[in-house]
């Protein structure tokens, strides 16, 4: 889904739960991309990660004029980050 998809389904309804299911529907998206390039490297899927992150990064400007400023830029960085902590360094 595009950030532009994501935006309007949270526009639609902002609540804590359509965030959360917005951060979780883009982190399960990073194994579907990585099966359909068949990446196996840890610098390809830090890629994927990182454009996954640049993808959020867009529907938060997208939806801050409406999102009381809840929706944080580096919001799922920082996700992942609670999961794989040794990322830290490789994500932008």
């Amino acid at each position: 889904m595009k950030a532009k998809e994501y935006a309007q389904k949270y526009i639609d309804n902002q609540t804590d739960e359509t965030l959360y299911e917005i951060v979780k529907e883009m982190f399960f998206e990073i194994d579907i991309i990585r099966k359909a390039r068949n990446a196996q490297s840890n610098e390809a899927m830090i890629a994927i990660i990182n454009e996954q992150s640049d993808k959020w990064r867009k529907f938060a400007n997208i939806v801050k004029n409406d999102s009381m400023n809840i929706v944080k830029e580096d919001g799922f960085k920082n996700f992942v980050l609670i999961s794989f902590p040794e990322l830290k360094n490789n994500l932008k």
